[in-house]
């Protein structure tokens, strides 16, 4: 199922992120395109403060 999923191949391609990290990414983050910076993707993971 995730080799089909495009983002998270796309992921996968990324050395060191794998199978579990690209679908936890994935299945959290949903829509990338909702966050206004890159930086609040973090702050949204709970990898750094806000």
């Amino acid at each position: 199922m995730v080799r089909s999923n495009t983002p998270c191949r796309l992921l996968m391609s990324v050395p060191g992120i794998g199978v579990l990290s690209a679908l936890a990414y994935v299945s959290t983050v949903e829509d990338p395109a909702r966050f206004s910076q890159s930086r609040s993707v973090g702050a949204h993971l709970g990898l750094t403060p806000r």
